[in-house]
């Protein structure tokens, strides 16, 4: 009983610090938008984390860490994470979050991606 209650004591701090995790490492996005509202000004949030849900306009090629969401929304993604910037198809629909680091009219850059569930997932 002791030995359970040891367990559950290491345990189930670990778990719910574990669950807080991607809030923990990422924070939260200081502007949320669909790419398709690229004319948005984002000068501001250069810098800040964002999220974009939008279409895959330029898949990555194998080796490739960046796509590019509706022909605006440069997404790089860290070395790590290759696979999940070459799992993304031309016409997906995907969030990502990532540090914007460039923005002008035409074009905006963001770096240290990650893909989000999909728009249409329930997340638990």
């Amino acid at each position: 009983m002791k030995t359970l209650m040891t367990l559950t004591a290491i345990c189930l701090p670990s778990l719910l610090i574990g669950c807080l995790g991607q809030s923990a490492d990422y924070g939260t996005p200081a502007v949320t938008l669909s790419a398709a509202q690229g004319d948005q000004d984002l000068s501001g949030h250069v810098g800040d984390l964002v999220e974009v849900s939008g279409v895959v306009s330029d898949a990555a090629s194998p080796g490739e860490l960046s796509v590019t969401l509706d022909g605006m929304f440069v997404c790089e993604f860290q070395s790590r994470l290759s696979t999940m910037a070459e799992s993304m198809r031309l016409g997906q629909r995907v969030r990502i979050w990532g540090t914007l680091r460039e923005w002008s009219e035409d074009r905006a850059r963001l770096t240290g991606c990650v893909m989000q569930a999909p728009d249409n997932s329930q997340a638990p």
